[in-house]
This record gives C-alpha cells, sequence and structure tokens, in this order.
C-alpha cells in the first residue's frame, strides 16, 4: 500500500534537500523518501522500532543530512 504524507520545513532545509537530490539526479521527494526509509531501516536493524509500541503516532527526531553518508 502507498501513502501520502504533506509537511512543512524550512526553507533552508529545502534549498539543501534540493541540492542533494540535483546531486543525485533526482526529485526531492524521491530522497525524501530514501531518507525515511533509511532512517526506519536503521531502526529496525537496531530493535529501536516497534510498530506495536506507537499508538497514536510516531516521533522521530531526524539527524542533521549529511551528504557524505548519503
Amino acid at each position: 500500500m502507498i501513502a501520502t504524507i504533506n509537511f512543512r520545513i524550512d526553507e533552508d532545509q529545502k534549498e539543501c534537500l534540493q541540492i542533494l537530490a540535483d546531486e543525485k539526479g533526482i526529485k526531492v521527494s524521491a530522497l525524501t523518501r530514501e531518507i525515511i526509509t533509511d532512517y526506519l531501516n536503521s531502526l529496525d536493524n537496531h530493535g529501536l522500532y516497534d510498530p506495536s509500541k506507537t499508538i497514536g503516532g510516531l516521533i522521530m527526531p531526524i539527524p542533521p543530512i549529511d551528504s557524505i553518508n548519503l
């Protein structure tokens, strides 16, 4: 199943995402999906993500973007 998520970010953060997306030759939306997917997979690999404990919502601290590690 595919879902749509809408959110707002600071203009500076959007510009940073655009630069990173341009470097990878992809759209910002594709980069954002990649970042979120990688983050959730990382949590899952470390045993930190348990969907049964996220009733009512999921709050994730998003680490600063490091273009070297993308």
